[in-house]
């Protein structure tokens, strides 16, 4: 009696957590990584199927291969709960409570539907339209389009060559302008970004609750949005900045190659300087555009700049003060522009090995590695003797290396997981923060 009572708290255990890794030998099933939508795909006899975490099967074990719908990646937001799945000659998706939605043979191959929210946009590649399916995979429109837009937050605006219509989940109408040649770019949670091609490509931004236009008469509106409240737009030559309410804040006299605003701050140029500048358009401070160069995103803590006659580069703050720099001919740094800049990939060409430098100057990891990935959350990956481990913002092991592949590291409900492969006759699989095998990873079961 001890023993089923303890079987039944472990297998309770998992499912709060939400992974399973077990495998149940009558039924010869094997789960993988649950996603956010509690949807996990599990593998039966080699075919394939959805669970959830209540251990309900969504789908019995019948498909050649699932995985998660284009642009999204593991784990999936709590917004989406699309899977596509092969079987056969027959394809379609499913819906994150199971709904199976075939496709029909004109849009079966057709390889361009995409998911936002829970829409689906199908294109008939008979008639080369558009159209959108709901989660029960009914069709939203009787009429197929020439584009349609799906919002990431429900509905769509559909273009008919006349006119843009915003339509709700159920098909109505919500809001209609006449397009006069403008037809949509893009569409975010907030906004509506349009162009003009019949008017020398003028950008406009519209509000996505009326499309009421906001912006426009631009050359460009830069489609990543507002960056502490302000929007990067462009005339002719010149870059400036708009607030939400279409003001301009910022006026049209700095030259293309500035960029947008980070931490309350951004690098503009014209002709002659660099500049720091706030939110406000108020000068911080300039440097000679001859005398430096600038990497041109601001982290919280400042920014990288190099020099070329000294051969040097390092990182200053907003005002200029420089908080480090080491020798350009020997150091080369290589860091993503959109990450923080806290941890600086750096690569010593003397050793011909990598290491990691911290804003201030301190070294995380000392020039020994073959390797070392940029810090997303608390954990990176560094590779040593082509074997690859997790560290930390210590610069220590927190799992020493063991792995020939490492695909991702997930920071999830306060557990770390590595998704990643040990040999390279394993498939890729799902382990802990301790280099433990957790459950199999289906996700990339598909030669699409």
């Amino acid at each position: 009696m001890k023993k089923i009572v303890l079987v039944i708290l472990c297998l309770v255990m998992f499912l709060m957590s939400g992974l399973s890794a077990y495998a149940d030998a009558s039924d010869n099933i094997v789960i993988g990584f649950y996603d956010k939508n509690g949807v996990a795909i599990y593998k039966e006899n080699d075919r394939y199927g959805l669970i959830n975490t209540d251990g309900v099967k969504l789908t019995k074990a019948e498909y050649d291969s699932i995985i998660m719908a284009k642009g999204l990646y593991l784990p999936s937001s709590e917004e989406y709960g699309w899977y596509i799945y092969r079987k056969g000659e027959e394809a379609g998706c499913i819906s994150k409570n199971g709904k199976v939605v075939k496709y029909d043979p004109e849009w079966n191959n057709s390889k361009y539907e995409y998911f936002i929210g829970n829409l689906m946009v199908i294109k008939n590649t008979v008639t080369n339209k558009y159209n959108i399916c709901n989660p029960d995979g009914d069709l939203l429109s009787e009429g197929w389009y020439e584009k349609v837009t799906a919002m990431p937050l429900g509905g769509a605006l559909i273009e008919d060559g006349e006119n843009i219509i915003e339509i709700d989940d159920n098909g109505e109408v919500v809001a209609q302008i006449q397009a006069d040649g403008e037809t949509v770019g893009r569409c975010s949670e907030e906004y509506v970004y349009m162009h003009d091609s019949s008017i020398h490509g003028k950008c406009s931004l519209r509000s996505l609750s009326d499309l009421a236009k906001i912006i426009g008469d631009c050359d460009f509106i830069d489609y990543t949005g507002y960056h502490d409240g302000l929007i990067l737009a462009r005339r002719k030559d010149k870059i400036g900045f708009f607030d939400k309410q279409g003001v301009l804040t910022v006026p049209f006299i700095y030259n293309i190659g500035s960029n947008n605003f980070s931490n309350g701050k951004a690098v503009v140029e014209d002709d002659l300087f660099y500049y720091f500048i706030n939110t406000a358009g108020e000068e911080l401070h300039k440097i000679r555009t001859d005398a430096i160069s600038l990497i041109t995103h601001f982290s919280k803590w400042g920014i990288l700049f190099s020099e070329e006659d000294k051969q040097i580069w390092g990182f200053m703050d907003e005002r200029g003060n420089v908080l480090f720099e080491v020798d350009s001919s020997r150091y080369s740094w290589f860091p993503d522009l959109y990450s923080s800049l806290e941890y600086i990939p750096v690569y010593d060409t003397l050793k011909e090995k990598y290491g990691m430098i911290k804003h201030d100057g301190t070294w995380i990891l000392e020039t020994e590695y073959d390797s070392v990935g940029d810090f997303e959350g608390e954990y990176t990956y560094a590779e040593l003797g082509s074997l690859y481990g997790i560290i930390n913002k210590m610069g220590e092991w927190v799992c020493k290396p063991q792995w020939e592949f490492l695909d991702m590291i997930i920071e999830r409900d306060k557990e770390v997981y590595i998704i990643g492969r040990k040999r390279q006759d394993y498939e890729v699989q799902v382990y802990n923060i301790k280099g433990e095998w957790v459950c199999p990873y289906f996700w990339n079961n598909s030669k699409w």
